[in-house]
């Protein structure tokens, strides 16, 4: 807002200077050059000021623990998206350089890109047009992109319910570290968001006490044997 009020406030003063030269009665030499200076000057500050606004605000959106979180989602789901885009492609253009000549389905790369989308739709008809035309290199082709495809589904499949089951652990995690005893420094970690090592250290500890309770029981047990 400040930004704005100052590069409005340089416009007026540069405007008064113009208009003040235009509106004298008597004839004077008019120089526009103060007036191209100042209008440099005025939007070069702009610009810089600008630039370090939304350097700020990228900044201050870079410390958010859920926008973070969201922007680590959305590359996820991007890349997720980008590697059937660029093997429907590849399958593509190899269509295009196999069948271009002979089908008329594939005869440029974006026609090819559609019918390979088709797949799911009628898969039979895509296997039937290439066989009667190739019908040794058509199965073979048809094979490879129905096995790629389905290779994807089948990830995608997997990685959803790893998804899913991370998320459940977490919650589980957080459940049971929520009826612990936290400390202040805890506190003051997850307001910040970060992750403590605190937690980690009672597990280890924990663990310790245990094998040597353990070792404990299986000496008395000897001794309760050997007598």
């Amino acid at each position: 807002m400040s930004v704005c009020l100052c590069c409005d406030k340089c416009k007026n003063l540069e405007d008064q200077l113009h208009y003040g030269y235009l509106s004298r009665k008597e004839p004077a030499f008019v120089d526009f050059f103060q007036t191209a200076n100042l209008d440099l000057v005025c939007k070069s500050a702009g610009g810089f000021l600008i630039f370090t606004c939304i350097f700020q605000i990228f900044d201050m959106l870079s410390k958010i623990r859920r926008l973070l979180i969201f922007i680590r989602l959305l590359k996820s789901a991007l890349y997720l998206f980008l590697m059937p885009l660029v093997t429907g492609l590849a399958f593509a253009f190899l269509a295009n350089m196999l069948f271009g000549k002979t089908i008329e389905n594939f005869s440029n790369l974006s026609i090819s890109f559609l019918v390979i989308n088709q797949y799911f739709i009628k898969p039979q008809a895509i296997y039937e047009t290439l066989t009667a035309v190739h019908p040794y290199l058509g199965p073979y082709y048809v094979f490879a992109l129905g096995f790629t495809i389905n290779f994807f589904v089948v990830t995608f499949f997997i990685s959803f319910l790893n998804e899913a089951y991370s998320s459940i652990i977490n919650q589980i995690r957080i459940q049971k570290y929520k009826t612990q005893e936290k400390t202040k420094l805890e506190y003051v970690y997850e307001f910040l968001g970060i992750q403590s090592t605190i937690n980690w250290d009672r597990e280890e500890e924990l663990k310790f006490l245990e094998r040597d309770n353990e070792k404990d029981l299986i000496k008395n047990i000897k001794q309760l044997l050997a007598h």
